[in-house]
């Protein structure tokens, strides 16, 4: 029976460690400069594959990639697809390896919740070739802290040791190896009484770390082997190419000022979130025919299509913030720009507008517009219509190049305090209700 039991648990070691592979990523002509990480390998209909860390394979052809076993097989990779958007790229293998008994059965797509669970995370150490797997637990099992532009949520791990090298591995079941999800790059750095933080750092040795689910993965896998192909990828680390458009990220130096401290006490508890960590985006169009064929796909091109005569003529625009409109609370807030990907996934919000300083003098009509809207009535319903004019005047005065999004505009027009406008001043009323219809 003892020997039995050893078998058994030879064999489930065996299997486990069959799942997860090393990814070799080398300049096809020179073979120099390699980029090491890790990667899921899996059978579909009598083919093999990889699916890994879009980092770790980047696309645009000048990279030729292979895998190797825990126990030394290596087999040459195809890139099929790398992307940005969701953090994942899929390889094909070109010469399929013996006893690989992983396929999309073994990613558990619809786990149940779990919290403070003890689970494995598997992945190769950049310098070396051996296997680690490290214990962990799961902090969160849907956590909303994610840095990709597509997803919804991620596992959030607590206590865990991964290794630059590792993004790619594996999260599994600690009983029955299903596979959780895929290691991703990025880890949560968490400082007391501070912002928390995105973090690509190999210096980070223990925070919390976040896994791609599984059901995210699956998905996207079976997108792309039936043909939907990747609008995003990353050119360089400061670089995204997205449909023809350039977006490459400026870094900002922070601004430390004595009131920039949070909480009160100095100790950064509480209080507003430190926004003084930013980037510039400067765009640029890289492909105007690629841009034309996916404009109308994606909502955050929208506003792009809109700027698109300047963007061609200046060559590039560069963005710093935005604006978020709220039509309930009939608010507007600055919001620094912080990536790439937070951009993007605000212009999908359809609710903010991009900070592009490309104004002028302010004409004299505005200005008259605005000084004749300060003396109005304070009737309580015009009072936030009034309110909501002279910031949309503020904004067409200091950034010029402005586009307000439909909802917005919508809000605006169906506003109860149009009404008592125009008993009260008909003439002025025709005034803003000229502008508001410019914008």
């Amino acid at each position: 029976m003892k020997l039995v039991a050893l078998i058994s648990i030879l064999l489930v070691a065996a299997s486990a460690q069959s799942e997860v592979v090393k990814i070799t990523g080398a300049d096809c002509r020179t073979k120099s400069a390699p980029k090491n990480g890790s990667g899921i390998i899996f059978n579909i209909n009598n083919e093999q594959f990889v699916v890994s860390s879009e980092h770790v394979t980047p696309g645009g052809g000048q990279l030729c990639f292979s895998a190797q076993t825990p126990a030394g097989n290596k087999t040459a990779l195809t890139l099929i697809s790398s992307d940005w958007e969701t953090g994942l790229s899929l390889l094909k293998v070109n010469t399929p390896l013996s006893n690989i008994k992983t396929d999309l059965a073994d990613f558990e797509t619809n786990p149940v919740q779990m919290q403070m669970v003890d689970v494995i995370a598997e992945g190769f150490p950049a310098a070396s070739l051996k296997l680690l797997t490290d214990k962990t637990r799961i902090a969160i099992s849907q956590s909303d802290r994610t840095p990709f532009v597509s997803s919804t949520n991620m596992i959030e791990v607590i206590g865990t040791q991964f290794e630059f090298g590792m993004s790619g591995g594996a999260l599994l079941t600690a009983q029955d190896k299903k596979i959780l999800g895929m290691i991703s790059h990025q880890k949560l750095v968490i400082i007391p009484g501070q912002s928390t933080s995105f973090e690509t750092s190999t210096q980070q040795k223990e925070n919390h770390g976040l896994v791609i689910p599984s059901s995210q993965i699956t998905t996207w896998i079976q997108k792309t082997l039936n043909g939907s192909s990747s609008i995003y990828t990353q050119s360089s680390d400061q670089s995204i190419l997205g449909a023809g458009i350039l977006f490459r990220e400026i870094k900002q130096l922070p601004i430390l000022l004595a009131s920039s401290k949070k909480g009160g006490d100095g100790v950064g508890v509480g209080g507003e979130e430190d926004q003084s960590a930013s980037v510039s985006l400067v765009i640029s169009v890289s492909a105007l025919d690629s841009f034309n064929a996916h404009s109308t796909k994606r909502p955050e091109f929208t506003w792009i299509q809109q700027i698109l005569p300047q963007l061609v003529k200046n060559n590039s625009i560069t963005v710093s913030a935005v604006l978020f409109l709220n039509p309930e609370t009939e608010t507007i807030e600055k919001i620094p720009i912080k990536s790439t990907a937070q951009f993007i996934k605000m212009l999908r919000s359809g609710s903010c507008i991009p900070v592009v300083n490309t104004a002028g003098a302010v004409s004299s009509n505005l200005e008259e517009l605005r000084k004749d809207l300060l003396q109005l009535p304070s009737n309580p319903q015009l009072i936030t219509l009034n309110s909501l004019l002279l910031s949309l005047i503020e904004l067409k005065s200091e950034y010029g190049l402005v586009t307000i999004p439909a909802n917005y505009l919508t809000s605006l027009q169906k506003h109860p305090g149009w009404k008592i406008f125009f008993e009260e001043n008909f003439e002025l009323a025709v005034k803003a209700k000229t502008f508001a219809m410019s914008l």
